[in-house]
């Protein structure tokens, strides 16, 4: 049977590799954050650090996955930003909630993280869909407006003609294009940038308040 004969279960020793680069990582940054975060006082600069780390990691990930592949071939650049996107998932992960803990209390936190948690998964998929229907509008339409066709656009980086059979050419199939994923790195540079630049005012808003930015959570 196709069970029986183990094909199914067969993945190339690369692949095992990348993900674990990935889980490990992020493994072990979602235990160092919790740990780092308990061990620094509340207000100090070594928190502001913690913040800020995360999403810089997170913007050189997306930088090195995104520009890595133009500048060379070699697959180290892969594993290094996959083990840096880890980490910074991995921190963020064990962050978001103590930061809601904190700042909202125990009285406010369910309803305020359902809130995040909500507000993310809201934002992903109108992201999602909005890049496929790009991809679509621009990729699978020719000049004639005929369907199931690659037009040569500047998304097609590096990829010829002889590639084309290679991709699917359906709606959803933008994570089949090897530019999709470039120009999602790109965007979500952007966004870690930015999100480097809330959490730097943060700190500098919680230093000015004389480190009382903080709540102070009473535990029963």
């Amino acid at each position: 049977s196709w069970l029986g004969s183990g094909d199914i279960l067969k993945i190339p020793t690369r692949f095992t590799t990348y993900a674990a680069s990935f889980t490990v990582s992020k493994l072990v940054a979602s235990v160092y954050a919790g740990v780092a975060w308990d061990h620094a006082p509340a207000g100090s600069r070594r928190r502001d650090s913690i913040l800020r780390n995360v999403p810089l990691t997170l913007a050189l990930s997306q930088a090195v996955l995104g520009f890595g592949p133009l500048l060379t071939n070699d697959n180290s650049i892969l594993i290094f930003g996959l083990v840096t996107s880890g980490w910074a998932t991995g921190a963020m992960t064990t962050l978001v909630p103590i930061l809601v803990l904190e700042w909202f209390g125990r009285d406010r936190f369910m309803r305020m993280f359902s809130t995040l948690m909500t507000g993310s998964a809201v934002v992903m998929t109108f992201c999602f869909n909005g890049v496929m229907t790009l991809d679509w509008d621009v990729n699978h339409l020719d000049d004639d407006k005929s369907w199931f066709r690659y037009t040569n656009t500047p998304w097609r980086v590096n990829v010829t003609s002889a590639d084309w059979d290679d991709f699917e050419t359906h709606w959803g199939g933008c994570p089949h294009h090897p530019a999709c994923f470039r120009a999602s790195f790109y965007v979500q540079l952007a966004m870690a940038l930015g999100a480097l630049a809330v959490t730097h005012r943060m700190g500098a808003a919680t230093r000015g308040s004389g480190g009382g930015g903080t709540k102070v959570i009473e535990r029963d």
